[in-house]
């Protein structure tokens, strides 16, 4: 019904941002959950690409933009001999004056997921089966398309800005040469200046690195390319094994891990050295991991132990086209200054609490009148004394005026109590604020140490590597000169020798076909006459046979007869030596015998 529907509302024609007019199939020779895939039948010159249109759905002005970027910043994936690794965008297609796809080169192939399990499937023909596991041959040519794989996504990764995401061997075709192409480059996430462009609009849970599973939000946040570091060791690793690098059963805490997102999260990767302890079941399949090159061994570790952690860690497409090369230029098993050099993680003070001294409880206290007594009452006291009740008074008022002057005493020393407190806490806080600064200014520090060493060290390597082409490309020169000499010297000295040489084979050659038909010719006769001779000894033979059972039976007696005659027949008695016998007495001769 799909294609039907294809067929009933799509024309057939559609027109590129440049003006031309594309003439398509009526029918899609693919199709996905986005759109299908369409030859193009005129013009001719068009007949190496195909033409992508969308479901009515999913032609969005944002899809759009994003194909427009795309086309106006490829990377640098240049075609080697008409091969095209990556397939790009190259125009945009339009229907009814209406963004509808784009136009791509041609790939060819099967997909490289066909080539990731043990097996190969039936539908592969002959020339595959070179990549079948029981294949001498199968590992070279599965590292060679694990080559080709990383140069595709070198080449995606080099302007800084795209991110694959969705990685997968689904998106990937390969060719019985080991040629691969890279697919599907339109859901790509896209970057500019730190800025997120176009989110990536799917991932494949099996292809996800941890920090995907432990909620990055691709569509809000992104990604940088460590995350399709991670799928492509997945991919090598399939590639290589016939297996996912996280399959394993393991013993607890690890036991309740039922899948591969699990033991992606928690990094059970059993060729770890951290994790090989808490394996209980590997696949005989893993294996053949120890068989690797050294260099191919600690790329895998890298990613899969060192970069569970620490993305950045993880080996970059450059590093697998390094190693994987087949003559590399120099061997990377480098790590830059920062992957060696960490900042001592420094813990900051801890805030002091005051702890406040409990003040005791007063009671509420009701103080007596102090006024003094007025004149009457003061001469009188002069003159006769004060009442004991004036005097017990004038006791508690003096009382009342300690207890009060206490009072202010205790209250300027909660007053002190509290400044010094205050004081104290923002000294503290002033102090810790401090240590943070300190901190992070030591941190940025650090940082811009380190980058400013990775700079050198990356500077200084692409010294050597510049070293080292020259010497190559001088040494080419020098091989290119030593051949030309080579190919003078056959030119000039090998090949008239060898003309020579055939001149005066083939009369030798005569003679010697004619001395091989005289030694065959001799060969016969002499064969004939051997036979002919052994024909007359063996009628000799049977003469002498028949003349000595004449002899037994006119010599011996009836009773001797059959006994001599089957000692003779088991060669006890040979034929030389029957007249010996004979000569003597007939009964003596056979009492010898027995």
């Amino acid at each position: 019904m799909l294609l039907r529907v294809w067929k009933l509302t799509m024309p057939n024609q559609i027109r590129l941002t440049n003006g031309t007019l594309l003439t398509i199939a009526d029918r899609p020779f693919k199709e996905g959950g986005e759109g299908g895939l369409f030859r193009i039948l005129s013009p001719t010159t068009y007949q190496q690409q195909v033409v992508k249109l969308y479901h009515a759905d999913k032609r969005t002005p944002d899809r759009e933009r994003k194909l427009t970027y795309l086309i106006a910043n490829p990377p640098n994936a240049l075609a080697i001999n008409g091969h095209q690794s990556v397939i790009w965008p190259s125009q945009i297609a339009h229907q009814n004056n209406q963004f509808a796809g784009f136009t791509m080169p041609l790939a060819t192939g099967e997909i490289v997921e066909y080539l990731c399990h043990r097996k190969l499937p039936p539908k592969l023909g002959v020339e595959w089966q070179r990549f079948s596991f029981q294949s001498p041959d199968a590992l070279k040519l599965r590292l060679n398309i694990c080559l080709n794989i990383a140069i595709a996504l070198q080449q995606v990764h080099s302007l800084g800005r795209y991110v694959l995401v969705d990685l997968k061997p689904d998106n990937m075709l390969v060719q019985s040469k080991t040629l691969v192409h890279v697919i599907d480059i339109d859901s790509i996430q896209i970057r500019q200046n730190g800025q997120l462009l176009f989110p990536a609009s799917a991932s494949t849970p099996d292809y996800t690195p941890p920090e995907g599973h432990h909620g990055l939000d691709l569509i809000k946040i992104g990604t940088t390319d460590v995350w399709d570091r991670f799928g492509l060791a997945v991919i090598f690793y399939r590639l290589l094994f016939g297996l996912h690098p996280f399959v394993g059963t393991c013993h607890p805490p690890f036991d309740t891990c039922n899948g591969l997102v699990d033991m992606i999260r928690e990094g059970l990767f059993p060729h770890s050295p951290a994790m090989v302890r808490h394996f209980r079941v590997v696949s005989d399949w893993h294996h053949g991991f120890a068989k690797l090159p050294k260099i191919v061994q600690s790329l895998f570790i890298q990613c899969f132990d060192t970069g569970h952690k620490d993305p950045v860690q993880r080996p970059t497409a450059e590093d697998w086209c390094r190693v994987l090369a087949p003559n590399p230029k120099i061997e990377l098993n480098r790590v830059l200054p920062s992957a060696s050099a960490k900042l001592p993680d420094f813990t900051l003070s801890t805030g002091l609490t005051p702890q406040s001294t409990s003040w005791p409880v007063f009671p509420q206290v009701s103080y007596l009148n102090s006024e003094e007594p007025n004149v009457l009452f003061r001469a009188v006291y002069s003159l006769f004394g004060k009442p004991a009740k004036e005097i017990a008074r004038d006791k508690l008022i003096a009382q009342q005026q300690k207890v009060k002057k206490l009072e202010e005493e205790i209250q300027a020393s909660e007053t002190t109590r509290q400044r010094i407190e205050s004081n104290f806490g923002e000294g503290q806080s002033r102090i810790l604020a401090d240590e943070v600064n300190d901190k992070s200014a030591l941190q940025n520090r650090f940082n811009d140490q380190l980058k400013t060493a990775d700079n050198q060290a990356i500077n200084l390597y692409k010294e050597e590597i510049g070293r080292f082409e020259n010497a190559q490309q001088a040494l080419g020169t020098q091989l290119v000169a030593v051949k030309a000499i080579i190919d003078s010297f056959n030119t000039t000295k090998i090949l008239p020798i060898n003309s020579a040489y055939k001149i005066k084979q083939i009369p030798l050659q005569d003679q010697l076909n004619q001395l091989t038909e005289l030694e065959n010719n001799e060969l016969r006769v002499v064969s004939q006459t051997v036979a002919r001779q052994i024909s007359t000894i063996e009628e000799r033979f049977n003469e002498l046979i028949r003349e000595q059972e004449t002899l037994i039976e006119q010599n011996l007696g009836i009773d001797n007869q059959q006994q001599f005659r089957q000692l003779f027949k088991k060669r006890h008695i040979i034929a030389n030596q029957t007249q010996e016998i004979f000569g003597r007495n007939p009964t003596l001769a056979v009492a010898c015998l027995k």
